[in-house]
């Protein structure tokens, strides 16, 4: 499935329902210059603004086995059974 602009106002759609979102510490590192703003206009495609604005604005959580270096991220300690979870809220 390519990510088009159908599948991206289906997301949006989705997205401004929810109360939260739950990332993986790898998957947050990579969809995160998905909402960022880029540089310069032109760089994504104008179709793609409305989900970058939405889970740009969007809360968010990130988990972790091995702490995270996120800037905007404020640490919540938690434990799993046998592995100490780095958890934050962004």
């Amino acid at each position: 499935m390519l990510a088009d602009e159908d599948l991206h106002r289906h997301a949006v759609e989705n997205l401004v329902q929810a109360d939260a979102l739950l990332f993986g510490r790898v998957t947050y590192e990579m969809m995160e210059a998905a909402w960022r703003p880029p540089a310069r206009r032109g760089v994504r495609p104008e179709w793609m603004e409305p989900f970058a604005r939405t889970i740009d604005a969007a809360k968010k959580y990130v988990e972790s086995y091995a702490k995270p270096s996120l800037k905007k991220c404020r640490p919540i300690a938690a434990r799993n059974e046998d592995k100490k979870v780095f958890s934050g809220r962004l």
